[in-house]
């Protein structure tokens, strides 16, 4: 699929099976070179936790390749928050980004996180620093905008309904309250 969210051009593979053992678990596989490319536009790429983490990653691939297969060395992110700040500055800095999105139960969650990298991270172009502000309305928006995405690129009523449907379980555990989130999908 080829995506495009301001100036950044995205070609993305997607693949979904049941592996999950979680919500939203995910792996995604990105070039190296063009994350190391973020990291280095963005100087103060590493101040918040998440982009330490990545850098961090970052320098055990170096340390796990010697430095002449590093070009062509894949950079894989399981953890949602890592792969959100890295598109997230990937879109601020525009340009042309190549991933690969494994995710667990259904493609609906390549598009709610993507959801979050463009709404809820913020680059500030001083500094480059990058800051991620996910709370209970972000996580509302994201949850129903990924929905009415992932329709909009062919993923199936039933998968986006199923994870619909279990967002409503586990909201009252991260959350509190109920939401029905299939409902307001379905009458949207």
């Amino acid at each position: 699929m080829e995506l495009t969210i301001d100036k950044a051009k995205f070609s993305v593979y997607t693949d979904s099976d049941d592996y999950a053992e979680e919500l939203g678990d995910s792996v995604w596989v990105f070039s190296y070179r063009e994350v190391r490319r973020v990291c280095k536009k963005l100087r103060s790429f590493a101040k918040s936790r998440a982009s330490r983490d990545i850098e961090a990653h970052l320098d055990e691939c170096e340390e796990e390749n010697e430095p002449d297969e590093l070009g062509e060395a894949s950079f894989c992110v399981s953890i949602p928050d890592e792969a959100i700040v890295i598109i997230a500055a990937m879109i601020h800095l525009g340009g042309e980004w190549s991933l690969n999105y494994q995710g667990g139960s259904s493609e609906y969650w390549f598009h709610h996180d993507m959801w979050h990298a463009q709404y809820d991270v913020s680059v500030d172009d001083r500094d480059g620093m990058v800051t991620m502000q996910i709370d209970e309305g972000a996580e509302m928006a994201a949850v129903l905008g990924g929905a009415e995405n992932a329709k909009e690129h062919d993923v199936s009523i039933a998968d986006i309904a199923r994870e619909l449907v279990n967002i409503e379980k586990a909201w009252p555990d991260r959350f509190g309250g109920e939401q029905f989130f299939l409902e307001d999908f379905l009458n949207s």
